[in-house]
């Protein structure tokens, strides 16, 4: 799923913050309950996946150049 979908699935603006998608995925979590619309339910939950893995690859990245200028000053 490409994230412009998810972001239109979740009714949510591009570049939310994770506690607006949290929110965004709990509150379409109850309205399609997995028992009762399962097909609709699904879509949201891949649409909270791919943001959710989105942010955390930005995380890593970040925590890595972190990592990388540490590195670099301790090596002076």
């Amino acid at each position: 799923m490409y994230e412009s979908e998810a972001y239109e699935i979740l009714h949510i603006k591009r570049g939310s913050s994770q506690e607006e998608i949290k929110e965004a995925y709990a509150a379409l979590s109850k309205k399609y309950h997995p028992e009762e619309h399962p097909d609709e339910f699904q879509q949201i939950h891949e649409a909270y996946m791919t943001l959710r893995r989105r942010s955390r690859g930005q995380r890593s990245e970040r925590r890595k150049q972190k990592m990388h200028l540490l590195e670099k000053q301790q090596r002076k």
